[in-house]
């Protein structure tokens, strides 16, 4: 299976604009509390793959509406929950599969852990996530068998100075 990343692109914020001003419209007539831009495309001068993740913020009450309205005019189809709590996935429906921007909604009930991880990971800084991948990356260099020197010599580079995207 083949995995676009691409350098941060600033349009996406932009098509995030669009794509929500879509969903309030589809939405006018349901009270939601927020629709966020998630995933990797919403972190400023992160790569990416080129995806707007989206979550639309609902109490537990709003969630029929939510979905019926937003697959009321036939351009997204519910997918279910896939496994996940409180939070359904609504897809583009067939035919409909290349339009673009590429894009995945969730419907999601307020305060659930697939909100709470969304809207951490995107509110963590650039620097935080370099740190943490670095670390992610010397385990994995350790078990490819790199040697503790090697390693050390890869974390003083990266310590020394570190890479932010952009």
């Amino acid at each position: 299976m083949h995995i676009e990343v691409r350098e941060y692109d600033p349009i996406w914020p932009e098509q995030f604009q669009i794509l929500k001003s879509e969903l309030q419209s589809a939405l006018q007539n349901i009270p939601y509390i927020s629709i966020e831009h998630v995933g990797s495309t919403s972190v400023p001068n992160l790569c990416a793959k080129p995806v707007i993740d989206i979550d639309i913020i609902i109490k537990p009450n709003h969630l029929d509406a939510t979905i019926d309205a937003i697959t009321a005019d036939g351009k997204y189809l519910c997918v279910g929950d896939q496994g996940i709590p409180d939070r359904w996935a609504i897809r583009p429906t067939a035919g409909r599969f290349n339009v673009s921007p590429r894009r995945n909604i969730y419907v999601c009930i307020d305060g659930c852990l697939a909100v709470r991880n969304h809207l951490a990971v995107r509110d963590l800084s650039v620097i935080d996530y370099v740190k943490a991948k670095t670390e992610v990356l010397e385990w994995m260099l350790a078990k490819a068998g790199f040697s503790e020197k090697e390693l050390k010599k890869i974390a003083d580079s990266q310590h020394a100075k570190p890479y932010v995207p952009g």
